[in-house]
């Protein structure tokens, strides 16, 4: 009996890693999200054509689509940036979908600057507070639709054009534990008390977008 119970344990302990490892974390999540900005910033570059990452902000009519997914766009043209016309070409172009509408796993959703706690007389936004918004091709039961989403647009600089430099409190792009009801309402799963002010925050991941390099690094919650 005790040969047979050793046995089990060994095999239980061999077996334990690899369940973990299958289990979704927030760093995993995020770290997907990180790569995805990255390809879409070198996607700029090599092409030398502006490219977007954008985000469902609960605009998706499906529970499950809601806060959740994120699709890379390329403009199909070149754009001649201008003073007076560049922030209405990035809006208007026409965008071909490059990539398909990746999903946060289940139990994860994106984050709005709210969900975090930020400094004492500080503003913490992400890209879903951002009121930059231009319409994206996204496919629904009954067809396809053009749907008004946050975004973050690359130039083939690879620096971050929009959210414009003014802005730059909403280069932040966060995940938290929670999903969405079939109101729209979000519920965060996994929160923690304030330190800096009174309040419940997100168990979350973030991501602060470099302007000038475009490249996105991990910062705590």
């Amino acid at each position: 009996m005790l040969m047979v119970i050793s046995v089990a344990m060994l095999l239980m302990s061999l077996a334990a890693p690899s369940l973990v490892d299958l289990s979704p974390t927030r760093k995993s999540a995020i770290r997907e999200v990180r790569m995805g900005l990255e390809r879409a910033r070198l996607m700029a570059r090599k092409e030398n054509r502006v490219t977007y990452v954008a985000f469902a902000d609960g605009t998706p009519p499906s529970t499950d689509d809601r806060y959740r997914l994120y699709a890379i766009f390329r403009a199909e043209d070149e754009l001649q940036f201008g003073s007076d016309s560049a922030g209405i070409s990035l809006m208007n172009q026409p965008v071909a979908q490059v990539s398909r509408w990746e999903s946060l796993p289940a139990g994860f959703l994106f984050a709005t600057g709210s969900d975090f706690e930020a400094m004492p007389g500080e503003t913490f936004q992400t890209i879903l507070d951002s009121p930059h918004r231009r319409p994206f091709p996204f496919n629904l039961d009954q067809g396809t639709a053009e749907l008004p989403l946050p975004f973050v647009a690359f130039h083939p600089s690879g620096r971050v054009e929009v959210p414009p430099a003014v802005e730059s409190s909403l280069l932040h792009c966060g995940i938290a534990s929670g999903y969405c009801e079939a109101n729209g309402e979000r519920i965060l799963t996994g929160t923690r008390p304030g330190m800096n002010q009174a309040g419940e925050f997100a168990q979350g991941e973030c991501l602060a977008l470099n302007r000038y390099t475009g490249k996105a690094r991990v910062i705590t919650d």
